[in-house]
């Protein structure tokens, strides 16, 4: 087992809460869809957590693992890959339709308008993709790699401590990250600033003010 094990194994049990399923749950807890495929060499888990007990259930006859873009593999699944030489092979992320734009919101503060105002501005054309986490640290930490990564040009932070998360993300040379709270701002800060990172505070905001405040900022 790795020596981040314990930590890596604490970020699973906090994702997995913001999932709502609690703490870290038995292995035969977690369901796994496996590929029709699995018989020929390939299985597809499909499940967000991706751990030893899920790959044991899984696996049958398979060499080769197909998991989610952005699946977590614990270092128990880890190690059991490579003891057993399974291959693990991540999907790509879904193209969206053309014309769209793509951002990526990272969540650890989930009241219900989050959840609403991220899934209404597909009306809007705006291709959104949500990420949940347990603090503001793995937040800043998740947003720094996606922009240092090139994956968007733009990134959201929902989080009840916007402050910290924008402190920790410009610790990046490559990171302009500002705390938002509210519309009238955003010009001001874009206009001496030009952020890539923006740290939004949901609480006491409704549901049509997230929207207008991730519009703004994702659609630039």
């Amino acid at each position: 087992m790795h020596a981040e094990a314990p930590l890596i194994d604490e970020i699973v049990r906090r994702v997995l809460s913001q999932l709502g399923t609690g703490s870290l749950p038995a292995r035969e807890a977690l369901p796994t869809i496996p590929s029709p495929a699995a018989a020929s060499g390939v299985v597809m888990i499909e499940t967000p957590i991706v751990t030893q007990g899920v790959i044991e259930q899984s696996i049958g006859a398979a060499t080769r693992v197909r998991v989610l873009p952005r699946a977590i593999v614990t270092p128990s699944a880890r190690d059991f890959i490579r003891q057993r030489g399974i291959e693990i092979i991540r999907e790509s992320a879904p193209d969206h339709p053309p014309g769209q734009v793509r951002g990526i919101v990272f969540v650890t503060a989930a009241p219900p308008q989050v959840a609403a105002a991220i899934e209404s501005l597909r009306a809007d054309g705006i291709y959104c993709e949500k990420q949940l986490l347990g603090t503001a640290a793995e937040a800043a930490g998740e947003a720094t790699s996606a922009l240092c990564r090139g994956e968007t040009a733009v990134v959201a932070i929902v989080t009840g401590e916007p402050e910290l998360a924008a402190c920790l993300a410009n610790r990046n040379a490559r990171i302009r990250a500002t705390p938002l709270s509210s519309l009238p701002a955003l010009a001001a800060i874009r206009a001496t600033f030009n952020p890539n990172l923006f740290a939004i505070n949901p609480a006491g905001k409704s549901q049509f003010e997230l929207r207008q405040l991730l519009k703004e900022i994702l659609r630039t």
